[in-house]
């Protein structure tokens, strides 16, 4: 077999070594990504720019990353037009152009890549391209949504809740907070959560709050730290436990959670003890 005169075989080698465990192999199998994406094979190129921009199996190097991301998402690869658009949105590589990353984000959702469509949402939410529009930015967070993106499915949640470019339906809210969650995305199941403790468009259960409120603080979300702060705090499907109550306001209040701070103000006279309901 002449690998070296096939791109297509030093790809699949390549794609092989990376999935062993091993920094050696990672190292092949970059230097076999690398000789195939200099031969023009576009999803090598991807792969090259994927391991320069996170340094996996070789240093670091923006620079690099954003061209080889270039030439993948000149031949059409989406995951690297999505990427592209990442860098020139972020300033990685390149300098900051968000039309340039809408260019690109564009591209790749017209191939129906879902993250694509959620990035293209966010800037017609935020208006980095110049004007906000809410209602185009809810219509690519409900397209992505629907081909199962979790933070897709999370903004269209948020979008339902907040009456961003739709009316206001706490229900629906709910019911696209719950398909993210169940995927486990962490800003969902907080807020699907507070939902449930609040009885907002769904009924009231405080078994099920802390249940998301306890699968979103185990993946470190400061909110979901003072969700658990205020049941124990309160007594909400747990025994009422003022020290338990402190713990989890303390651990988001050093998470950065500034509301958390009040609420240690407020219950800093209260005994450290543990009281009935």
């Amino acid at each position: 077999m002449l690998l070296g005169r096939n791109p297509d075989r030093l790809y699949v080698k390549a794609v092989t070594l990376l999935g062993t465990e091993g920094e050696a192999e990672g190292r092949k199998a970059f230097k076999l990504f690398l000789k195939a994406a200099m031969a023009g094979h576009a999803e090598s190129q991807f792969y090259v720019a994927s391991m320069y921009h996170t340094g996996t199996c070789t240093d670091q190097d923006a620079d690099a990353a954003f061209m080889w991301y270039t030439r993948a998402a000149e031949q059409g690869v989406p995951d690297a037009q999505v990427n592209l658009g990442t860098c020139y949105e972020d300033g990685f590589g390149t300098m900051e152009d968000p039309a340039e990353a809408f260019r690109w984000y564009s591209a790749a959702a017209e191939q129906g890549h879902a993250i694509a469509l959620n990035n293209m949402g966010n800037i017609f939410e935020t208006g980095k391209n110049g004007e906000k529009d809410p209602r185009k930015a809810f219509e690519c967070y409900i397209r992505s949504a629907d081909k199962g993106y979790d933070t897709a499915q999370f903004n269209t949640g948020r979008c339902y809740a907040e009456g961003i470019g739709t009316e206001v339906s706490l229900r629906s809210a709910a019911e696209w907070y719950d398909k993210a969650a169940k995927q486990g995305n962490m800003y969902a199941q907080n807020n699907l959560a507070t939902f449930y403790l609040e009885g907002r468009g769904v009924a009231k259960s405080y078994e099920k709050a802390f249940e998301l409120f306890t699968e979103s603080a185990k993946q470190g979300f400061p909110y979901a730290f003072m969700g658990l702060g205020q049941m124990y705090e309160n007594g909400y499907h747990v025994k009422k436990s003022i020290d338990d109550a402190i713990k989890w306001y303390t651990k988001a209040s050093t998470s950065g959670c500034i509301e958390a701070e009040e609420c240690l103000e407020r219950i800093g006279g209260k005994s450290n003890g543990i009281s009935g309901e």
